[in-house]
């Protein structure tokens, strides 16, 4: 029992420790990378994708606080969005709706001979 423990904190502080290392590492790159296009139109281009994934970092945790806080609203919507997607994806064309309708009319009578 104790020897599991054992490895189990050892596999962690060992993760830890990498995961500060690489954090390390890349905050090196980045600013050896800021300084060699500082004042550039890749530093403005940079700028501009970094803003747009903090944008869309927001707006995934408001959508997250939003679902927990009201989730008979989220669920209705969530719905309403699926069975969107499933009518966009089934939607069929005008020649499959003209081969589908021949198909069904010449059927019929050779179903029901008294219905025609």
């Amino acid at each position: 029992m104790f020897g599991l423990r054992t490895k189990t904190m050892n596999l962690i502080s060992s993760v830890k420790q990498s995961t500060q290392l690489v954090t390390q590492k890349s905050s090196n790159i980045i600013i050896k990378f800021n300084k060699r296009i500082e004042g550039t139109m890749v530093e403005n281009w940079v700028k501009y994708w970094k803003t747009v994934c903090k944008d869309y970092k927001d707006v995934a945790v408001d959508l997250k606080t939003d679902v927990k806080r009201k989730p008979v609203k989220s669920m209705v919507i969530l719905s309403g969005l699926g069975f969107a997607i499933f009518c966009a994806k089934h939607n069929p064309d005008e020649r499959h709706f003209k081969n589908t309708f021949i198909k069904y009319v010449e059927f019929l009578p050779k179903s029901c001979g008294s219905c025609v």
